[in-house]
């Protein structure tokens, strides 16, 4: 299997929200292969798409730390990124995913990437079902997904070196024990390292072969249309029950054909 490898690129988590649903959408219509991406953002509180956000959020702590406010598509609970938290997406076409799975042995089978890259750094972790990793039995990756049409999103987070002194200032109601890796008394290791180990998980467990790639010119266009439209509002960020519709994207840029891949 060749994939695509995205690195690195935007900090700002409407931008990188919207890029992973630009990305969805363009493997949906066959213009971009599978694909992982690595990234990062500032500080932010991601909520989950069914949450309350007066259920999840400490407003006066985020004012006061510069956290902002957004909320993804996929379900699970609030959760905290900063620089010292590494992010992972995959997004694939659904009949890559084995039949015989349900939409929770997913995770376990994603994990076992996870699992197996941080091993390359001597990092002994563990998945706890339904969807989480666990070092010393304290949680340091969550993981959630969403499925659009014949496409699946299935990301997580990864807690390098996250202030956790902000992170449980800003979530109200946090359902698990955090922890870092370094907290761990495995040393810092560096984005690069820890990137390094996630796609050589992936590489060893999958048997994938990748492409350092970027963004198609219609992923871009459609992210910047995603956050002045989506990401970007306060009307999606605070309002679990607003979607878009069809008709209210319908004048989003077309997909080059030249663009297209295997679906």
């Amino acid at each position: 299997m060749r994939w695509r490898l995205l690195l690195g690129g935007s900090t700002d988590p409407a931008i990188n929200l919207a890029v992973e649903e630009a990305i969805v959408r363009s493997r949906k219509d066959g213009f971009c292969p599978d694909t992982l991406r690595i990234w990062r953002n500032d500080r932010a509180v991601i909520l989950g798409c069914n949450n309350n956000v007066l259920e999840e959020v400490d407003f006066a702590a985020c004012k006061r730390m510069g956290a902002r406010i957004l909320r993804r598509t996929s379900g699970g609970g609030a959760v905290y990124h900063d620089l010292g938290n590494i992010n992972y997406s995959v997004i694939m076409k659904e009949k890559h995913v084995n039949p015989n799975h349900d939409i929770l042995d997913v995770y376990g089978e994603y994990a076992k990437a996870i699992l197996n890259g941080l091993a390359f750094l001597n990092v002994k972790a563990e998945f706890q079902h339904p969807n989480s990793i666990l070092l010393n039995g304290k949680k340091i990756s969550g993981m959630a997904q969403h499925r659009f049409y014949n496409v699946i999103l299935f990301h997580g987070t990864l807690l390098v070196n996250s202030d956790l002194e902000l992170l449980s200032s800003a979530l109200l109601n946090p359902k698990h024990e955090v922890t870092t890796i370094s907290r761990e008394g495995l040393g810092c290791p560096s984005s690069e390292a820890i990137e390094e180990a996630i796609i050589a998980g992936f590489r060893t467990t999958f048997q994938i072969q990748f492409d350092i790639g970027t963004l198609t010119p219609y992923e871009s266009r459609l992210a910047e249309e995603l956050v002045a439209m989506k990401y970007g509002t306060e009307k999606w960020n605070f309002d679990p029950d607003v979607e878009l519709t069809s008709e209210s994207i319908a004048h989003m840029p077309d997909p080059e054909t030249s663009a297209t891949c295997e679906a």
